[in-house]
């Protein structure tokens, strides 16, 4: 689970961007497949979250963590990222062959 700042972009990025299938959406969590033999992701609002929590919300740069979406081709990365920017994704760093 992570904890979002607008859960309406959020799932449109991982759903309409990354292509993953809308698994739950309830008002405030929607649950997201990743893929086959990937866990689940669901994203919660993050005042719900850090309530949840107990802890402020209030917060900002790089929280240590990462996530990755691995495709079969370099042709698949260029129609990926491609999605996710239409989908209101902000590309930091862009694509670089491994």
């Amino acid at each position: 689970m992570i904890g979002v700042e607008d859960l309406a972009r959020s799932k449109k990025f991982y759903g309409e961007g990354l292509g993953c299938p809308i698994d739950q959406d309830y008002p405030n969590l929607v649950s997201v497949n990743m893929g086959e033999g990937s866990s689940s992701l669901a994203l919660y609002e993050r005042e719900a979250a850090a309530q949840d929590a107990d802890v402020s919300s209030e917060g900002s740069g790089f929280r240590a963590m990462s996530f990755h979406f691995i495709v079969p081709s370099s042709e698949a990365v260029d129609e990926i990222m491609s999605k996710a920017s239409a989908a209101g994704a902000s590309v930091v760093t862009g694509a670089e062959a491994a």
